[in-house]
């Protein structure tokens, strides 16, 4: 069926990668791009459907990525890949979908929606029939990736216990005042919004471990659920996201507050940003998680954790059947 141009439902995504956060996303993003039969939003994560998260996002002093001018990206023919925007009108959302083949199932991956308190009844108002797919990562895993990255971009100097201990002792925390490592993995509190907005079929759990260890075989298994044929000759994007911190944090901390990388980054060539990313971060490939610090992420999040495996019962995934334990030795390598 060709879509009439002036239907902005026509238009709309057919499914969504709602999160988690540092879980796998990402990853996922880029190999659905890949394959023929599927359209994602050039823009990974468009956060149309969070309205509650947008005037909190756009003002957080924690971001200081440059506001993206929609109307000039929309005018482009040829859309550069964006990691993320806020993007508040329908029509400009859709425009984002305009380029889809009328055989292409269409998508979007923001992970803000998982969090959001409105964005699993705001996009079953808009698409009823829409499929939902999140990525469920140990919460301890998850916290300690999110404040790896966290440190490299220059958010925080803090350790990951006190950042933790923070949020814990700080009601007050929410999205735009605070990076929520603990309430990020409260997936049991956020996943009831979208199980009461949709039915259990129009929802698929994935587990972190085994888009890690066989990624061919989670595409698969979202290709199914998504009604698109598997492909056998996809060229899928490296799994790899290698760990970095810069090499010197005052400096790099001072220039996440004062908004200097910022005006750096809009205004320097790439092949020198290129270059100063090499001279300024160095490895973080010895950074693990201490067995101690997760524990305290585990014993604070084990009431959610409890009610994510009664909520999905034979879909719980490995880690929450063992008691959130790890299923393997530390990480220190992963995907994004």
């Amino acid at each position: 069926m060709t879509a009439n141009p002036n239907d902005e439902t026509l238009r709309m995504p057919e499914f969504f990668v709602i999160g988690a956060p540092k879980a796998g996303t990402t990853f996922l993003y880029k190999m659905l791009s890949v394959h023929p039969g599927v359209f994602m939003s050039p823009i990974k994560e468009p956060n149309h459907f969070c309205e509650d998260l947008h005037p909190l996002a756009t003002s957080s002093k924690l971001n200081d990525r440059v506001p993206l001018d929609i109307d000039a990206y929309l005018a482009t023919t040829e859309r550069a890949p964006l990691q993320s925007a806020w993007i508040e009108e329908r029509r400009k959302y859709c425009r984002l979908f305009e380029n889809a083949l009328d055989h292409q199932v269409r998508g979007e991956s923001s992970t803000s929606y998982m969090y959001s308190a409105v964005a699993a009844a705001r996009i079953a108002e808009a698409r009823p029939d829409a499929r939902i797919i999140a990525i469920l990562r140990p919460p301890e895993e998850r916290a300690f990736s999110h404040y790896m990255m966290d440190r490299r971009i220059g958010i925080t100097a803090s350790s990951f216990r006190e950042e933790v201990m923070r949020e814990v002792n700080d009601p007050s925390c929410h999205w735009g005042n605070s990076r929520l490592y603990l309430s990020l993995g409260r997936y049991a509190e956020q996943l009831d919004r979208y199980y009461r907005c949709f039915q259990p079929e129009q929802i698929l759990i994935l587990d972190f471990a085994q888009l890690r260890s066989d990624p061919t075989a989670t595409l698969g298994k979202v290709l199914r659920f998504l009604g698109v044929a598997e492909s056998t000759d996809l060229e899928l994007p490296d799994s790899v996201n290698k760990k970095a911190l810069a090499r010197f944090p005052g400096v790099n901390r001072l220039l996440h507050r004062t908004m200097l990388k910022r005006g750096l980054r809009s205004v320097l060539p790439a092949g020198i940003k290129t270059w100063l990313r090499k001279v300024y971060f160095v490895s973080a490939a010895d950074e693990a998680l201490d067995p101690a610090d997760g524990e305290l992420v585990r014993s604070n999040l084990a009431g959610d954790t409890k009610r994510l495996a009664e909520r999905l019962a034979d879909e719980t995934p490995g880690w929450v059947r063992n008691g959130t334990q790890p299923t393997g030795p530390p990480e220190r390598g992963g995907i994004a």
